[in-house]
């Protein structure tokens, strides 16, 4: 005889199992708490499927992990606008004690920045230190001993008041401005960008006029590496005495052809190729 086939009840979802589902998704969303997202970069798409919050979780290291927070922290006590008659420029100082932006610092903290700040941050400070690339004739803020940088220059220095100074005792802030255009080229993909024009030249070109110095002036013809001053601190403070500590005195500084200016060219110039 046969048996009756098993007929499986189907499920009944009643009002009491549905509020229990709701009461469930409230409370989870209550756990989790309310996703705030960062100021990202407005060039990245709008809908990513996934929060733009910048954290990371390091399974072991609680206290690493929490360490997170000070990274807007610490942006946010360098971050400034300069206003210059009709010319606005977002950007960053070192920090709380300097009044100055320095394409340097700027440049090297770029790939994190894009996650907390909008596109302004990004992009207009390397259009200010442009604007100011120097011809023949520029002098400096603080006169560099009476030598003249040189067309294609860069004033690693931007002040408040839209003035620039260059650290002559350097050889990194043409190539830290290239580090930086390319990636604001790189987070944008924005190629137009490189053809928009900066005081009758496109940007490319003047980046291209800012490598061109340094072989130009930076190249020693016996050695045939890119030479700086003697430097201690960030790279921008000499070691001999006296005034003008920021500037190569040509009548008594040492001359230094460090590896680090030349790993920083290569880089800039690869950079400045694929652009």
């Amino acid at each position: 005889m046969k048996r009756p086939a098993k007929i499986r009840p189907k499920p009944v979802y009643g009002l009491a199992r549905l509020v229990a589902l709701a009461g469930l998704v409230m409370l989870l969303a209550a756990l989790v708490g309310p996703t705030h997202s960062a100021q990202a970069n407005r060039n990245l798409p709008v809908d990513l499927s996934y929060s733009t919050e910048t954290t990371w979780l390091l399974p072991g290291l609680p206290d690493l992990s929490a360490a997170s927070g000070y990274i807007p922290h610490n942006f946010s006590h360098g971050e400034a606008i300069f206003q210059i008659g009709g010319e606005t420029i977002h950007g960053f100082r070192p920090g709380k004690v300097y009044p100055e932006m320095y394409i340097r610092d700027i440049a090297w903290g770029m790939e994190t920045a894009q996650y907390y700040y909008p596109d302004e941050y990004l992009r207009e400070p390397i259009e200010a230190y442009l604007r100011r690339q120097y011809t023949a004739e520029t002098v400096s803020l603080d006169g560099d001993f009476g030598v003249v940088a040189g067309a294609g220059a860069i004033g690693g220095i931007l002040t408040p008041d839209g003035r620039r100074n260059k650290q002559t005792i350097t050889t990194d802030e043409e190539t830290s401005l290239i580090h930086a255009a390319y990636l604001y080229y790189n987070m944008t993909y924005n190629s137009d960008w490189l053809q928009t024009s900066i005081n009758g030249l496109p940007i490319i070109q003047r980046l291209n006029l800012a490598a061109d110095w340094l072989y130009r002036y930076r190249l020693d013809p016996q050695l045939q590496l890119l030479w700086r001053g003697h430097t201690t601190d960030w790279g921008d403070v000499k070691f001999e005495r006296g005034p003008g500590y920021t500037d190569y005195n040509p009548a008594q500084d040492h001359r230094t052809a460090s590896i680090y200016d030349q790993a920083l060219a290569y880089m800039a110039l690869l950079e400045l190729a694929e652009m």
